[in-house]
């Protein structure tokens, strides 16, 4: 991907329907409210997430959600020190395919590392459900019952996925049920959320030290699968397809 202070767009129809936006007008959806944002552009937002700075208490990353001529797309934007997330999850989306994970689309995003801002725009993964909502009841039902069918396979699968990311010196400390996506009658996986999906050398020095590193990793996998536990996953049925660590 590219280094730049300018917009780099994917998808035509996307680039068409935000013609009116420039960098300053994505950047400024970290600053403003849903109420402020409409008045001005006249697109319908929702503030999914927003994490402020913890010195001077400004808002320096948020997901927003934007409905725009019926398309959903979400906005990750971010700068300052929460910058690193941006360009580690520009980083694993282009990783991600070679271990069989289908990442979110990026329709258009902008990376400035001189002055340490970004913001990626994703596309609705439609059709798709998560396993956090397939396992509690709030996916459609023919999603629901289709997961039943195939959560042998699904969790195999899973597993077998992130026995090749351990190997290649990866880790994902936010692999949870919510951030895994899949959908009706495919074998398709898609994680979301992937700011710490990195490689090792990328992670905290304790990651030099085996012990230390396997302890972590493998505290990780535990919540991973505490994560997935319900009627629908049994912890018994977890413990058998999913290994206590890779």
């Amino acid at each position: 991907m590219k280094n730049s202070s300018t917009i780099i767009w994917n998808d035509k129809k996307a680039e068409k329907l935000f013609s009116d936006f420039t960098v300053e007008t994505f950047m400024s959806f970290a600053k403003e409210t849903p109420l402020d944002l409409e008045k001005r552009t006249g697109i319908e937002t929702t503030i999914m997430r927003e994490h402020a700075d913890k010195n001077s208490g400004e808002i320096n990353r948020r997901v927003t959600k934007i409905e725009i001529a019926d398309n959903i797309f979400f906005l990750k934007k971010a700068e300052g020190v929460a910058f690193e997330g941006i360009r580690n999850e520009f980083e694993a989306i282009n990783v991600l395919p070679e271990f069989n994970i289908k990442p979110p689309e990026v329709v258009a995003y902008m990376i400035d590392e001189e002055n340490r801002a970004a913001f990626l725009l994703l596309k609705e993964l439609s059709g798709y459900c998560s396993i956090r909502e397939l396992i509690t009841g709030k996916a459609p039902k023919v999603a629901v019952a289709d997961f039943i069918e195939r959560k042998e396979a699904i969790l195999t699968q899973l597993a077998d996925i992130m026995k090749q990311v351990h190997s290649a010196k990866y880790t994902y400390p936010d692999l949870f049920a919510k951030h895994v996506y899949i959908k009706q009658g495919s074998d398709d996986i898609v994680m979301i959320d992937l700011d710490r999906f990195r490689p090792m050398d990328k992670c905290p020095w304790y990651f030099d030290f085996p012990i230390l590193s396997s302890f972590v990793k493998a505290k990780c996998w535990k919540k991973f699968k505490r994560s997935l536990r319900s009627e629908i996953l049994p912890s018994k049925l977890l413990n058998r397809l999913l290994p206590r660590w890779h």
